[in-house]
């Protein structure tokens, strides 16, 4: 299987995939904020088509309840 992508890598799903993809020899990348920004399309368009992705976890959410109305 190929390389998988996680967005929101930072986050409480995205470290629990990291930590549990090692232990089954998986291949998962979780770029950084910096480097993947989904609220940016260029940002999102240059990690998308910079490989081969065998599938892509949308881990991403706004957590900020009070801000999210």
């Amino acid at each position: 299987m190929g390389p998988i992508l996680v967005t929101g890598g930072s986050g409480q799903l995205g470290t629990s995939l990291q930590r549990h993809a090692a232990r089954f020899g998986v291949e998962l990348v979780a770029p950084d904020l910096d480097v993947l920004d989904l609220t940016d399309s260029a940002s999102t368009r240059a990690v998308l088509e910079s490989r081969d992705w065998a599938m892509v976890i949308n881990g991403a959410a706004h957590t900020a309840v009070d801000k999210a109305e």
